[in-house]
């Protein structure tokens, strides 16, 4: 009672002292937070970069840095008002629990009943001096709003008090009786946010989240807590561990094994699983967090990460060594972090240190200090229920609909009862036994009960349960009371057969304990009985089984015990686990989910394949090809955005398939419309079904006699299963697009598409990322196989259809056919087989003069007359009498005809071009021979327009890009270039000589241009492919090569001439003399005649000894030069010839195929003739536009498709059918060799125990008669 006798005087001075104290604390305090807000923000700076491979102390690493942080003050602005939200939300939600009146415990002198000394008790003080403190200490007015009366409201009428922001200050003034329900009150908490463990070794560089909470708070606001404000996502599985604390001992192999399976049930799950825990560093807890250390694994995406495993610890707030440490120096605020030092030594009855290797930790706190009391397993137990209780809205039922599961190893009473309360509420236990104890005692009581609905340990067997009790229990082995309490708590626990699953860890041939916490949560879920323990109606029936073990990727469960002969599946109902298995990435319950019943036509919606492509993970390779390559921002993707992708993978020919204008489109716009009697809705691309709906602006009222199912197949796909085939590929799922293009139709084209996307992702991917890369390059090159190996038995089957079946334009393709899409994928191996060749051979001479030879081509070309002397085909009549005619346009629309014609005039232009540059190239004016030659070259630059306008593309910038990514068309390019520049630059005198320059040039880049006719040549094809190859190791080799160079004529310069004035000419003498000398030119001549070699402003009188400096360097110099790169160089044209001279024949065909394309789309015409044609494709162009209708008969009727199609679905199942007798017969006979061998071995072994016994008997005999003899 001082403080009310001090006079005012005192009471302001005391008042000034507090304010100073508050705004002191205050001020550093906000300091510290925000400095630890800015080491953190700089710390994550420096891991993303790290992570992004930019951490690498290069230029482009700093300038990010430092871009970075422009604008860092900012982001800790916001990250700190961040923080500040979730600590008010927090300290306005979740209490703690404190005693409010000392009372001593007798059995503790100088503690109070609650385990405090009374000098931890709150002191009394008067409201408004405490309001003043909290007022300057948060410097906010507003939550200074304190009272007398509300604030005391539920405190026992004998204690007068006082509360301001939480606290109360009280005495008791009634009896000295204590009791938790008058004389522990709640209080705002005062314990949360960040633990940094200052002395343990932790891999982890985020510290753990913490929070103090009481013991009754609600688990949907625990739940809150931690997805809201702590981020952590939803699991898949939660395990709940139990067991032994002080006495817990486990062998280190029964520990290697436990921690083992609890890992990998863990890791199964692909969103991850919670592993709950006590908390302390101690026993079970102690080994559980070092198991979730060493095989913890992170998920990536994008510049963040995350746990793939949550390991949360329960602990009691009152029972944790120094808990003193993680309460905020100021109400509200939160430790951001808070330091703890963790003991790894413990007194027995002495709170315990909190375990590092967790990641959060709920502490419990119930008011007392120094006891281990059962709020927090009653807390713990809530919490699980909930997590496991599936939502019911109509009942307004919270829950998390995770699978819960208890886990008991070894361990005392509490794990008992901790059992005890999961099966009551329907949660599954697995037992461990082999741990003793508890896990024992729950095993052997497990095994023999009484079968029956409600089980008991059978009567015989009592006296052994009560033996392992008083074994287990030996401080309680005499009290009969307490042995028979255990009795009952273990028949409580295991009434109900099918919520208790016993892991044997020490029999060699038992399951793993992943297979046992799924053995145990699928029987939980079966056992669908809500009289008996399914209270929380945690799946109660098959769907919820095959959930499980969808989630686990067990599909042989899912056979053997879900998908029984009695199990009836309606339709529709396996359409969301087949949505998540094709998410997962589970082939074979895809596979499992078609074989019972699932209709994928019905399945594959526009919404769901949608989704499927938005379900790739941030940071993912589809969402920065998507950024990248289709130039498509953030998500949700439309299927627009993917057909774009698609479009500049496949190559500029791609017409996407999302983007067609096609009817079911229009008839679910139209239908959706008429359905619903309102207008079309127009959105944006991720509102529409697929973007294509939206573009229809109007649509004409509908009849009411619209057909519904109009509507229902418009929003399902022609053939689902190439939409699911290309999904895999671009999401790079090699195992569900191999069984996706099992599923399909076109088994070629999809093989060579999917050989392209890969190839294609392949090109994009940086050489940083060198296993991806070879991944995606594996998977095009089996890709091209499987085409080829479809192919090939098409080939075998039928020589005509296989053809035919290459050269089938696929309209989804944008019309490509299977040659097409395998040069686009450079499929050399399917380009260079029999089948693709032999309709190469047929393109290339028209299909018209079968087995013509090139000589008769040649004279014909010459002389038109020789036509009459080739064998012709009429190949539309199937006749070999064709008219006259019909001859001559077969011939010279022929693209081998094209290609002579072509090479004769290419050669006359040669020709043409060198009597002008020779002869002909006169200043004043052009003569008539270069006029032609310009027109000559204008005729070419028309054809080169031709090709561009010819692209198969629909957008002019589309076309540009196509034509100029072949190589030769851009040498092209380079030449009319300069032919322009050059007929421009001669008419001037001043420029008159640059332009000879550049007709000298042009005329050796036209001249390149006869390497295309040796691709028609097996033999020299294959040379240019090396040139080109040793040009690019040329480059390289040059590089090497300029190191010395620059070094040596520098040097040599600097030696000999040194201090001359700057000039130009220098650049000559650094380079010119060293260069030639690598290749043997010294010039000796020079040197003798220059005499004595004298330097700029240094006075030499002889350069004799400057003459032996520089032979030591040359030497040096040639040495390495002349010999050393030389070689490199040699060795390394060596390894380019073997290397293309292995694959000499696919690269030729190739090459051939290419050429054969480019002379099949070449007028018939040559240049400079080619301009006749240009005129007549012009005018009918005119005379297309103005038609109406312009119908192209097909290449193929439909019944030639239809045939085509059930011939190539024939072949590829007779291909797969192939390859899986391939590995059964190849399975089989290894197999039986290794019988074979082990037979042979095992003979071995009986054949050295007999000689080895038969040893041993004369050994023995002979022992027996040498002690005969000797007696």
């Amino acid at each position: 009672m001082q403080a009310a006798q001090d006079s005012p005087a005192v009471k302001n001075r005391k008042r000034r002292v507090s304010t100073a104290h508050a705004r002191r604390r205050a001020k550093v305090y906000s300091n510290a937070v925000k400095k630890e807000v800015l080491e953190e923000q700089i710390a994550d700076e420096l891991r993303s970069s790290h992570e992004s491979g930019l951490a690498s102390g290069s230029t482009a690493f700093l300038k990010g840095l430092l871009s970075k942080t422009d604008s860092l003050p900012k982001r800790i602005s916001e990250r700190y008002q961040t923080q500040r939200e979730n600590s008010d939300w927090i300290y306005k939600t979740f209490k703690r629990k404190e005693c409010i009146h000392h009372v001593e415990d007798k059995a503790k002198p100088g503690l109070c009943c609650c385990g405090r000394p009374e000098n931890q008790h709150s002191k009394l003080t008067t409201v408004q001096e405490e309001n003043e403190e909290l007022e300057i200490a948060h410097d906010v007015a507003e939550d200074s709003d304190c009272s007398n009366d509300s604030q005391s409201e539920g405190l026992p009428p004998s204690t007068k008090t006082s509360r301001c922001e939480g606290k109360v200050y009280g005495i008791k003034t009634g009896p000295e009786n204590w009791s938790p329900k008058d004389d522990i009150k709640e209080f705002p908490t005062n314990g949360f946010g960040q633990i940094k463990f200052v002395n343990a070794y932790s891999s982890s560089l985020t510290p753990a989240k913490y929070i103090r909470l009481a013991d009754n708070t609600r688990p949907e606001l625990t739940l809150e807590l931690m997805v809201q404000q702590w981020k952590l996502q939803k699991p898949d599985i939660v395990i709940s561990v139990h067991g032994g604390l002080k006495n817990f001992k486990l062998d280190p192999h029964h520990k290697e094994i436990f921690n083992r399976g609890l890992i990998k049930a863990a890791k199964t799950t692909h969103s991850g699983a919670w592993i709950i825990t006590g908390g302390v560093n101690l026993g079970v807890m102690k080994a559980v967090g070092q198991a979730v250390q060493e095989g913890q694994s992170m998920h990536w995406g994008g510049l963040s990460s995350r746990r793939r495993i949550r390991c949360i610890g329960i602990a009691t707030w009152g029972y944790i060594e120094r808990n003193e440490h993680l309460i905020s120096p100021l109400e509200g605020k939160g430790c951001y972090p808070a330091t703890y030092r963790v003991e790894h030594s413990f007194e027995r009855g002495k709170p315990v240190s909190l375990n590092p290797d967790h990641s959060h930790f709920l502490l419990v706190d119930d008011g007392t200090q120094g006891q281990a009391g059962a709020k927090e397993v009653q807390f713990r137990t809530r919490l699980e229920r909930v997590i496991a209780n599936k939502p019911n809205i109509q009942r307004q039922k919270f829950g998390f609909g995770v699978p819960v599961v208890t886990v008991i190893v070894e361990g005392g009473e509490d794990a008992l009862k901790a059992v005890k309360a999961s099966v009551k509420h329907g949660i599954p236990a697995v037992v461990v036994e082999g741990t003793k104890r508890a896990a024992d005692i729950l095993a052997f009581a497990h095994h023999n009960c009484v079968p029956g609905t409600v089980r008991q340990v059978k009567k015989d067997q009592l006296p052994r349960l009560t033996a392992k009790i008083r074994e287990s229990f030996p401080k309680f082995a005499g009290d009969e009371s307490y042995v028979q309490k255990i009795v009952d708590i273990v028949n409580s626990c295991v009434y109900d057969e099918h919520l208790i699953t016993v892991y044997k860890i020490d029999e060699k041939n038992n399951l793993d304990l992943d297979l046992a916490i799924l053995s145990a949560l699928l029987k939980g879920a079966g056992n669908g009985d809500p009289g008996k323990s399914d209270l929380l109606g945690q799946g109660a029936n098959r769907m919820d089984q095959l959930k499980l073990a969808l989630t686990w990727n067990r599909v042989d469960v899912a056979e053997e015990k879900i998908f029984t002969p009695d199990a009836d599946w309606p339709s529709g109902s396996l359409d969301d686990v087949m949505l998540n298995a094709l998410q997962l990435d589970h082939v074979d319950f895809v596979r499992l989910f078609l074989a019972n019943g699932v209709s994928m036509r019905d399945f594959l919606t526009v919404p769901r394949l949608r989704k499927l492509y938005n379900s790739a993970e941030p940071g993912s390779h589809l969402y920065s090809l998507l950024r990248n390559i289709a130039d498509v921002s953030e998500g949700p993707y439309s299927l627009k955005d993917i057909g774009v992708l698609i479009e500049e993978l496949v190559g500029a020919y791609y017409e996407p398939m999302y983007q067609v204008d096609t009817p079911h489109t229009n008839a679910l716009a139209a239908g959706v419309a008429g359905l619903f009697g309102v207008a079309p809705y127009t959105g944006d691309k991720s509102d529409g079904e697929n973007g294509a709906l939206c573009q229809s602006a109007k649509l004409q009222p509908l009849d009411k006699t619209f057909e519904v199912q109009r509507a229902y197949n418009a929003t399902r796909f022609e053939k689902p299963f190439r939409e699911l085939f290309l999904w895999a590929v671009l999401m790079n799922r090699y195992k569900l697009a191999r069984f996706m293009w099992e599923k399909g139709e076109e088994a070629v084209s999809d093989a060579l598409a999917a050989s392209r996307l890969f190839q294609a992702m392949h090109d994009q991917v940086e050489d940083d990322y060198f296993e991806i890369k070879r991944a995606l390059k594996q998977h095009a090159v089996e890709f091209e196989t499987l085409a080829l190996g479809v192919l090939d038995v098409c080939y075998n089957e039928d020589e005509v259809l296989a053809e035919m079946l290459v050269e089938r334009e696929i309209p989804k393709w944008g019309g490509m056919s299977p040659l097409s899409l395998a040069a686009a994928a450079k499929a050399e191996q399917f380009l260079a087989h029999p089948c693709c060749q032999s309709s190469l051979n047929s393109i290339w001479k028209s299909r018209g003069m079968p087995g013509v030879q090139y000589w008769k081509v040649i004279l014909a070309v010459i002389c038109p007359l020789m036509i009459l002397k080739i064998l012709f085909y009429d190949d539309e009549n199937h006749s070999w009498s064709v008219p006259l005619w019909k001859k001559v346009l077969i011939f010279y629309n022929a693209p081998i005809t094209k290609f002579w014609s072509y090479l004769g005039m290419h050669l006359c232009f040669l020709g043409l071009y060198a009597f002008v540059i020779l002869f002909s190239f006169h200043k004043s004016w052009p003569s008539i021979y270069e006029i032609v030659l310009l027109c000559w070259i204008g005729v070419i630059i028309m054809d080169e327009i031709r090709q561009v306008m010819n692209q198969e593309t629909s957008t002019f910038k589309s076309k540009l890009e196509l034509y100029f990514n072949t190589y030769v068309n851009i040498v092209d390019t380079f030449a009319n270039a300069i032919a322009l520049i050059g007929f421009i630059l001669r008419f001037f005198d001043v420029t008159w000589e640059a332009a000879r320059v550049l007709y000298c040039v042009n005329f050796v880049i036209f001249s390149f241009r006869l390497y295309r006719v040796y691709f028609v040549s097996g033999y020299l094809g294959p040379k240019i492919i090396m040139i080109k190859r040793m040009l690019a190791d040329v480059m390289m080799w040059l590089c090497l090569l300029l190191v010395f160079v620059c070094s040596y004529g520098v040097f040599r310069q600097a030696l000999f001439f040194a201090n001359k004035e700057p000039y130009w000419g220098v650049i000559n003498d650094l380079f010119y003399k060293p260069y030639w000398h690598v290749y043997g030119e010294l010039f000796v001549d020079q040197e003798v005649e220059q005499g004595k070699l004298t330097t700029g402003e240094i006075p030499l009188h002889d350069g004799e000894h400057l003459k032996w400096i520089h032979r030591i360097f040359m030497g040096g110099y040639l040495l390495i030069t002349n010999v050393l790169l030389i070689n490199l160089l040699i060795a390394i044209f060596s390894n380019v010839f073997n290397e293309v001279e292995l694959h000499s024949y696919q690269i030729w065909k190739y090459q051939y195929y290419n050429l054969v394309m480019e002379y099949n789309k070449h007028p018939p015409l040559a240049t400079p003739f080619a301009f006749i044609f240009h005129l007549v494709e012009f005018v009918r162009w005119l005379v297309r536009k103005c038609r109406k209708h312009n119908k192209v008969s097909p290449k193929f009727t439909a019944e030639d498709l239809e045939l085509l199609r059930l011939f190539e679905i024939e072949s590829a199942a007779n291909y797969l059918q192939r390859i899986e007798e391939e590995k059964r017969t190849g399975t089989e006979e290894r197999v039986r060799r290794t019988s074979e061998r082990v037979e042979h071995l095992v003979k071995k072994v009986t054949e050295l125990q007999e000689t080895l016994q038969r040893h041993l008997t004369n050994t023995k005999g002979s022992f027996q008669q040498s002690n005969l003899n000797s007696s």
